[in-house]
């Protein structure tokens, strides 16, 4: 065979809305797991596209950074995900190693992160949650949670430990570069203080009065609301490792679990 019929086609050319609306509709229903779709700008191309994916979709455009947008497609994972004029992404080698996983033929696609990340301890909760007001944002918006902090009838339990040092030193300035307070969509400022970034984890509830956690059998005389746990003396480095974090598994913890149903 000669070498023009062995070569795949590059793609399809489309001359007409209708023909185009027929190919993203099959993307939206699954016949398709990759669609590229290139052309000038003001076509209607990414119009076309949104109103033939009205669901939950991951949809990007504009400007992103490589490892936002491997966030992001953590985040949305199993829904459709829309990458509409990301140019900056093909100037940067993470970039295009990304795109060359995210544009596999195959049906489930698989994308890895490999360096130590600091930004991957985002699960982590800021100690601003459920303030009224999150300092450090021009609009002052509540805190994420505050509606659902408002929504337990019984007590809110929040641990901390000051030798957690994932959450005490590396979460808030990675929450600085990223912007990010009080688990709010609104971005922060540029010359806000580090120690709003804190994380819950490793200082507690902005504002919130601790005290420390018992031993078993100890009585905490739980409130309803929040009540900001003290547990540095119990959530302790294991072995060589300094870093406490996760290190929770242990009676005191358990028993204040139970304390707290209990409301002892």
């Amino acid at each position: 065979m000669t070498k023009a019929a062995d070569a795949a086609p590059l793609g399809i050319r489309v001359t007409t809305y209708a023909d185009l609306e027929k190919i993203v509709q099959a993307f939206a229903g699954g016949a398709l797991n990759l669609l590229i779709l290139l052309g000038s700008h003001g076509l209607g191309k990414s119009r076309i596209v949104r109103h033939a994916l009205p669901g939950p979709v991951c949809w990007l455009d504009g400007n992103t950074s490589v490892f936002g947008l491997y966030c992001q497609l953590w985040h949305h994972r199993h829904q459709p995900v829309v990458l509409d004029d990301l140019d900056g992404l093909y100037a940067s080698r993470d970039g295009i190693r990304l795109l060359k996983c995210l544009t596999q033929s195959e049906p489930v696609k698989r994308v890895s992160w490999h360096t130590d990340a600091p930004t991957l301890l985002r699960d982590e909760i800021p100690h601003a949650f459920i303030a009224d007001k999150v300092e450090g944002i021009a609009s002052s918006p509540p805190g994420g949670y505050r509606a659902a902090a408002e929504r337990v009838n019984g007590p809110i339990v929040v641990t901390f430990s000051t030798k957690d040092l994932s959450v005490g030193l590396v979460y808030p300035r990675a929450s600085r570069i990223a912007k990010q307070i009080g688990e709010c969509a609104e971005k922060a400022g540029n010359l806000v203080a580090l120690d709003l970034y804190q994380g819950l984890g490793g200082v507690g509830v902005r504002g919130q009065k601790s005290v420390a956690m018992l031993p078993v059998g100890g009585e905490y005389h739980f409130q309803k609301g929040l009540n900001c746990i003290d547990a540095t003396n119990f959530i302790v480095p294991i072995g060589d490792n300094p870093d406490a974090h996760s290190q929770i598994y242990t009676p005191e913890v358990a028993w204040l679990l139970w304390a707290a149903v209990l409301r002892r």
